[in-house]
C-alpha cells in the first residue's frame, strides 16, 4: 500500500519511516524474493521516499533548532536526546536519535549572546558534542534536528 504522508502527523510519519526502513532491510536480506515480496519492497521504497520528501519539505519551511534556540531551551552544556529528520545527514550517520553532551565553544557563546541581543532569526549552525556514553567527539548541523528531549 502506498501512503500519503499528508494524511498523518509529522510524528506519525517519522514512526512509520522506522517501520518501513526495517521492512526494507528484512526484504533486502531475504533470499529469492517472491513476486509479492518484490511488490512489497517496491511499495516500501516508495513510502520511504515519500516520507523523506515530506521531511525535506518540513525542513525547507524553516529550521526548528539553532545554536541559540538550543541554548535558550536547554541551558549551558546540557545532555540531550536529539531526534533527527528522516533522510538527513545526521539521521544517516547516527540513526533516529542520539544522546549527546552539548559543548558550546567560546565562539559559539559569543554568537548565541549576540543573536539573543539582536533578536536575530534562526539559522543553522554546527553543534559540537560528545556522544554519550562513549564521550566521542561529534558535530552536526542543527537543521537536521527534529526534536530534543
Amino acid at each position: 500500500m502506498i501512503i500519503n504522508p499528508n494524511m498523518f502527523t509529522e510524528k506519525q510519519n517519522y514512526l512509520m519511516y522506522e517501520l518501513y526502513k526495517t521492512m526494507e532491510n528484512e526484504l533486502e536480506e531475504k533470499q529469492d524474493l517472491s513476486e509479492a515480496d518484490e511488490l512489497k519492497l517496491a511499495q516500501t521504497k516508495t513510502n520511504i521516499t515519500a516520507i523523506e520528501q515530506y521531511a525535506n519539505a518540513k525542513r525547507a519551511g524553516g529550521i526548528r533548532w539553532s545554536l541559540t534556540s538550543l541554548f535558550q531551551d536547554s541551558g549551558m552544556n546540557p545532555t540531550l536526546i536529539l531526534g533527527f529528520y528522516p533522510g538527513s545527514d545526521s539521521y544517516n550517520t547516527y540513526g533516529k536519535e542520539l544522546v549527546v553532551n552539548v559543548e558550546y565553544s567560546e565562539a559559539d557563546l559569543i554568537h548565541i549572546f549576540e543573536s539573543i541581543r539582536d533578536n536575530s532569526p534562526r539559522v543553522t549552525g554546527q553543534l559540537k558534542f560528545k556522544i554519550v556514553p562513549e564521550f566521542i567527539d561529534g558535530e552536526l548541523n542543527t537543521g537536521d534536528i527534529y526534536a530534543i528531549q
